[in-house]
């Protein structure tokens, strides 16, 4: 059983903690649909879509990417 705040300052962290995981998780779901984007408009030979989201996903996201997901030249 999840130990309740008993103080407002430890409310004002726990809001703080479920904050951040819900930012990461939304973040995470974002990247995800822009790969999806970008691997479905590859499939379907869309390649201006492809390059969009793929830019938007490099720009939004590129920080947060792996080495083997980054392109390099």
């Amino acid at each position: 059983m999840p130990d309740f705040p008993q103080s407002n300052s430890d409310l004002e962290k726990y809001h703080e903690k479920v904050e951040k995981r819900i930012n990461k998780k939304y973040a995470t779901l974002t990247k995800n649909v822009y790969f999806y984007l970008c691997y479905v408009s590859l499939e379907l030979m869309d390649f201006h879509n492809c390059t969009k989201y793929g830019e938007i996903l490099l720009d939004t996201h590129g920080k947060d990417l792996s080495v083997n997901t980054k392109f390099q030249t």
